[in-house]
C-alpha cells in the first residue's frame, strides 16, 4: 500500500511496528511523544503537515481502533491523488465528534447522531464515562482506514486518564532524555542529539527516507 505520507514520527522502537499501528491500525500501540515534538513539527515551515494520532484505545467491543486525530487529516491525501469523502455526515468539529470508517460503521451499526464509550487501551472491563457522537461515515477505501473510528484528538485527552498535568509531561520529557531543552526533528535528516522519537517510511518501514523534502503530507504519531 503506498501513501502519501513520507514519514511517520513515534517513540523510539521497531519502525515496522510504528508503521502497523499507524497506518495498519495492527500490532500492539507503542508509547506516544511529548506533544512538544509535534508543535516544533507543525512550526517548521519545510514541512507541509505535520498530524498527531493518539493510539491505544479500542471501541467498547474491542474490534475497533480508537485513532485521535485534528480536522486537518480528512483535508490531505491518504493516497497520491486521493482525499478521503464523505457516504454521510460531516467530518470532526467538536471535541466530542467521531467519523467512522466505512467497515466500522457497517459492522458496528453506527449511524450519525449514534453516542459511544470506548474502552481504555482496549481493556474490555475498563470502559471510559466520555461518550462521543458520530458526525459522520467515511466512503469506502478498500484500505486499513475503514476500519477506523476517529475522534478529535482533544477530545481525546480530555477523557479522564487520558491527560498529564504539567509536571507529570515535565517528569516524562526528562525521563525520556529530553531535559535541557527540546531536540529538534528534522525531515529527512534524522533525529539529533538524545531524541526519544525515530521516524519511519510508511512505504518502506525498513528504509530511513532520504528523497522527502516536506512538500507533500507528513504524519506525526
Amino acid at each position: 500500500m503506498r501513501t502519501a505520507f513520507h514519514l511517520i514520527v513515534g517513540a523510539k522502537g521497531s519502525p515496522m511496528q510504528l508503521v502497523l499501528n499507524t497506518i495498519y491500525f495492527l500490532d500492539k500501540p507503542i508509547e506516544n511523544i511529548p506533544y512538544t515534538y509535534y508543535l516544533d513539527l507543525k512550526a517548521n515551515r519545510a514541512i507541509a503537515h505535520a498530524i498527531p494520532f493518539a493510539l491505544g484505545d479500542t471501541t467498547e467491543d474491542g474490534r475497533y481502533r480508537i485513532v485521535g486525530t485534528y480536522p486537518e487529516y480528512f483535508e490531505v491525501d491518504y493516497v497520491p491523488g486521493k482525499k478521503l469523502r464523505l457516504r454521510d455526515g460531516k467530518f470532526l468539529e467538536g471535541k466530542r465528534d467521531a467519523v467512522l470508517g466505512r467497515g466500522s460503521h457497517g459492522r458496528t451499526s453506527g449511524k450519525s447522531g449514534t453516542s459511544f464509550p470506548i474502552a481504555h487501551g482496549g481493556n474490555l472491563s475498563d470502559i471510559h464515562d466520555e461518550k462521543f457522537t458520530v458526525v459522520g461515515i467515511l466512503a469506502p477505501t478498500g484500505l486499513p482506514i475503514d476500519r477506523g473510528v476517529f475522534i478529535h484528538y482533544d477530545g481525546f485527552y480530555e477523557i479522564r486518564g487520558h491527560g498529564m498535568s504539567e509536571k507529570e509531561a515535565e517528569a516524562e520529557a526528562v525521563a525520556r532524555g529530553a531535559d535541557g531543552g527540546r531536540p529538534k526533528i528534522m525531515v529527512p535528516n534524522a533525529v539529533p542529539g538524545a531524541a526519544a522519537a525515530h521516524a519511519a517510511n510508511p512505504d518502506k518501514p525498513g528504509r530511513f527516507p532520504t528523497s522527502a523534502n516536506g512538500s507533500r503530507p507528513f504524519s506525526s504519531k
